[in-house]
């Protein structure tokens, strides 16, 4: 499991949530952004406004069944964020790692 900070330009979505991007399905605006032939990404973005200007430290990643994930993050206040801006994080996984219908707890 690693994080990734993405470049500047790279904007945030207008809702939070959890996105699972992978070398066949991801957005556009990331796609120079890995190597998608190694990786898969897990996109997590909060919307709650108390979390503005925090960032997200992934802990650590543990299946609890076949189907389900639980990712424990840690939030850290900093300066180094724009405090209008959602927290957000992308952890990389290696490819194949989770499916589509892998269910999350936060």
């Amino acid at each position: 499991m690693k994080k990734r900070v993405l470049l500047q330009f790279s904007s945030r979505l207008a809702k939070g949530g959890i996105w699972y991007h992978t070398k066949e399905e991801h957005a556009g605006n990331i796609d120079e952004e890995f190597d998608w032939d190694e990786v898969d990404v897990l996109h997590i973005q909060l919307s709650d406004k108390e979390y503005y200007g925090h960032r997200i430290e992934p802990v650590s990643i543990e299946f609890l069944d076949n189907n389900t994930v639980r990712v424990t993050l840690q939030l850290v206040k900093t300066d180094e964020l724009e405090t209008d801006e959602a927290a957000r994080v992308f952890i990389t996984v290696k490819r194949g790692t989770f499916n589509q219908d892998t269910k999350y707890i936060i």
